[in-house]
């Protein structure tokens, strides 16, 4: 399977109703796709994953596929930030230029984010500040230095992590 067809099997799990070649083009490519390049693609994609999985007029998935990015979606539709981070793999799909993804990718991880910040739970914020996407969050280590207990070492950590970020980014 190709980064293409990868991302077009998570807009299309992302668009039950479907997409059309031109719309699919769009969230594939900000320049002019064309949407034969599409068809051609979407031809190659079922022959990897099958004739029976993807409908046409307009392209749709017809079964159900499993995605760490739905499970994160799925567990925090639940308010479950805890199974929501552990199901997070990070970024979706990191090496995709495709608009849809892009967007798609900012949207799961600021609502993750948001999510975890709104718990105000210590453990819950380390966690995130231990990620790749986390590690540089100002918000979350303010969060984790003002939730945790006076003088602990977990307040003394998100101290000394808001000191570098200033002096990283002023």
């Amino acid at each position: 399977m190709t980064g293409r067809h990868a991302d077009i099997l998570i807009l299309l799990s992302r668009h039950p109703e479907g997409l059309s070649a031109d719309h699919l083009a769009m969230l594939l490519d900000d320049k002019d796709l064309d949407v034969v390049t599409v068809r051609a693609e979407m031809s190659r994609l079922r022959k990897v994953v099958g004739a029976e999985t993807i409908a046409s007029r307009p392209y749709r998935l017809l079964v159900p596929i499993t995605t760490d990015f739905a499970e994160v979606h799925e567990a925090l539709d639940t308010g479950d930030v805890t199974a929501a981070l552990d199901r997070y793999a990070g970024p979706l799909l990191p090496q995709s230029i495709a608009p849809g993804v892009a967007r798609l990718r900012a949207e799961l991880t600021m609502t993750l984010r948001a999510a975890v910040l709104t718990t105000g739970d210590p453990v819950v914020l380390r966690r995130w500040l231990d990620s790749p996407d986390g590690r540089d969050d100002r918000e979350g280590w303010r969060a984790l230095h003002d939730g945790t207990l006076p003088g602990s070492v977990q307040q003394a950590q998100a101290r000394g992590r808001l000191a570098g970020l200033d002096l990283d980014f002023g």
